[in-house]
């Protein structure tokens, strides 16, 4: 009827004169009873606009947009971001716990070394370190006194006279070094004065007192009250011999200080070896720790001091040279075994991230090819980067700051090892290994591990900015 032929309840196909085919009655093509295929050009517009919709969403993504989905990437794979996260914290962990044993243990060894020796810090004649002779003494040390009193860091000073002697009884005699000081003030800083194991410390009243070591008094089998005889040269170069009584025998664990050294009064040296008054070889000056050492040197600098006497100011790291270079090695040591360990995490970083990076190169190729920037792919890698080393870090730090803190108050026990003393050139060594680690070692730890972590993920974030589009199409079919 009409010129239709019927194909269907409401569809007809035209077949008149006119040349129209009609495939329905709103341009669609019936292929179920409520499916149809859009042909129109409203679809192709719609279309289009879509597309253009997603290009605009990919270039307007912005830092807050990137950071949240490189928060959200990192848990797609709880278990793997969990373990590099922990390796991160662990090797923290072990990295502050090492550089913390390192520093207690060498912080309590210099202050040890420096009460036993000419102090943390130490004035003398520029020539006393060339020649060690009694005509390059020291003649200023009163007015250096009177600066380095008003400094809060200083806990005490000392004058002395240094030189060689040799101590003698009726059993034989032994070559020895001595210092020779005023009681009333090396009693509160020297350690001499604290391991005393005989007899008493020298006293300020008893001029021909001296201390000796446990070692010194066997060879010359001597006891508390006997006497000893004394020979040195003084400043004239003449050998003369004083008569002297032992008060003490002390006992450090050191085998120079208990079989070659002595101390003797101040008094009784000036009038044996014949010094003035103003006259000592050096004047040492001593801290709470060798850390405050800088700013102690910074206020003597500050006072000029130095300028208007004739007089050089060193550390206990000149004074004590083969102490300050075993040091030296050791932290080296310390730090060559920490590297390892962070390129053990660097490794698993990289690893984890670069897992990351091929398990997406479809999406970062659908992402290029709506038009993202490249720099916006990689810096969503990066971000991914500083997230996981942010959270070891956290983690890390958190753990390490409590293991620390632990061995700080429980300490470790080595005398089972060891015995009760352990010598460092020269230098007794705490048996008991406590932990306390410096800020500054803090700072470099974190930073290292951080700088570490940041690296790591450069190479899979290039990898990332670099993926082409078509290629990441075909691995997606």
């Amino acid at each position: 009827v009409n010129g239709y032929k019927r194909t269907s309840v409401n569809g007809y196909k035209r077949t008149s004169v006119n040349g129209y085919k009609r495939t329905s009655v709103n341009g669609y093509k019936r292929t179920s009873v409520n499916g149809y295929k859009r042909t129109s050009v409203k679809f192709k517009i719609l279309t289009h606009f879509r597309i253009n919709a997603l290009r605009i969403y990919a270039l307007r993504i912005g830092v807050t947009m990137l950071i949240k989905l490189a928060f959200r990437n990192l848990w797609r794979h709880k278990r793997r971001t969990v373990i590099t996260v922990s390796s991160i914290a662990v090797g923290l962990l072990v990295a502050f716990l090492f550089t913390g044993f390192g520093d207690a243990g060498y912080t309590k060894l210099i202050n040890s070394a420096a009460r036993l020796g000419s102090g943390h810090l130490v004035f003398e004649n520029p020539l006393f370190r060339e020649d060690a002779d009694l005509e390059n003494s020291l003649k200023g040390a009163d007015r250096i006194i009177k600066v380095i009193k008003d400094i809060p860091e200083v806990t005490g000073y000392s004058k002395r006279v240094s030189g060689q002697a040799i101590i003698s009884t009726s059993h034989g005699s032994v070559g020895v070094g001595f210092d020779a000081v005023l009681p009333d003030l090396d009693r509160k800083i020297s350690l001499l004065a604290e391991n005393i194991s005989r007899g008493i410390y020298l006293n300020e009243n008893e001029i021909n007192g001296i201390i000796i070591g446990e070692k010194t008094a066997k060879k010359l089998k001597v006891d508390i009250g006997q006497k000893v005889v004394i020979t040195a040269q003084n400043k004239n170069n003449r050998t003369v011999q004083q008569l002297a009584k032992v008060s003490g025998i002390f006992s450090t664990g050191s085998d120079f200080m208990d079989g070659f050294y002595f101390q003797m009064n101040l008094r009784q040296a000036r009038e044996m070896l014949g010094l003035e008054e103003n006259e000592v070889s050096q004047l040492g000056v001593y801290l709470s720790t060798y850390l405050d050492i800088d700013k102690v040197k910074k206020n003597i600098k500050a006072s000029r001091i130095l300028e208007k006497e004739p007089v050089v100011l060193l550390e206990w790291s000149d004074i004590l040279q083969d102490l300050a270079n075993y040091i030296t090695v050791d932290y080296a040591s310390n730090y060559i075994y920490q590297i390892i360990i962070f390129l053990v995490i660097g490794a698993g970083v990289l690893n984890t991230i670069l897992m990351s990076v091929m398990e997406r190169t479809h999406e970062f190729g659908i992402l290029i090819s709506l038009g993202m920037d490249t720099k916006k792919i990689l810096s969503l890698v990066l971000i991914e980067s500083f997230f996981i080393g942010i959270l070891g870090i956290i983690t890390g730090s958190v753990a390490g700051g409590l293991a620390v803190e632990y061995f700080k108050k429980n300490p470790l026990d080595l005398t089972e090892l060891y015995g009760e003393s352990i010598t460092v050139s020269g230098f007794l060594f705490d048996p008991y290994m406590s932990a306390d680690l410096y800020f500054n070692h803090y700072i470099v730890i974190i930073g290292m591990v951080f700088i570490l972590v940041m690296l790591a993920g450069l190479y899979p974030a290039f990898k990332a900015s670099r993926i082409k589009p078509v290629e990441a199409l075909h691995l997606l079919t």
